[in-house]
């Protein structure tokens, strides 16, 4: 049985690390990749509330796939390759659409994008289930 408290940890838990690793995956190389990739048709302050409807709406997606399949099954496993399979699908779905359609875009960035949200998909699905697995019923 899940419970709703094991459901809001989760999605906390998932929400922050997310937040924590993308940031340093943006701040650390991502940046200088769509910078030399993109050029100038990068804005030059990026819009934030994109990324306020983004991170909740793949975390609600990450957890209702991953990590709650995860938690009633109670198998870290599961949570870390759904996570992954949501992150190859979301990721792909962006990388692989901007591939197709935007000039600049090259298949080195799709393919980066596509692991690197492949693993971050992976990695916070697992952290949140190993969070939120901890909470009794």
């Amino acid at each position: 049985m899940l419970t709703m408290r094991q459901r809001v940890a989760a999605y906390i838990i998932a929400l922050v690390a997310f937040g924590v690793l993308d940031a340093a995956i943006i701040f650390s190389f991502g940046a200088r990749s769509y910078k030399t990739t993109l050029g100038d048709v990068l804005a030059e302050q990026p819009h934030i509330w994109p990324v306020l409807v983004f991170y909740p709406l793949f975390i609600f997606g990450l957890c209702h796939f991953a990590v709650f399949p995860a938690l009633r099954a109670r198998n870290r496993t599961v949570a870390a390759s759904n996570g992954a399979i949501y992150g190859l699908c979301t990721y792909g779905t962006y990388a692989l659409t901007c591939y197709a359609a935007i000039r600049n875009w090259s298949l080195q960035l799709a393919l980066t994008d596509i692991c690197g949200g492949t693993l971050i998909g992976a990695a916070v699905a697992l952290f949140a289930y190993l969070g939120a697995a901890r909470i009794r019923v």
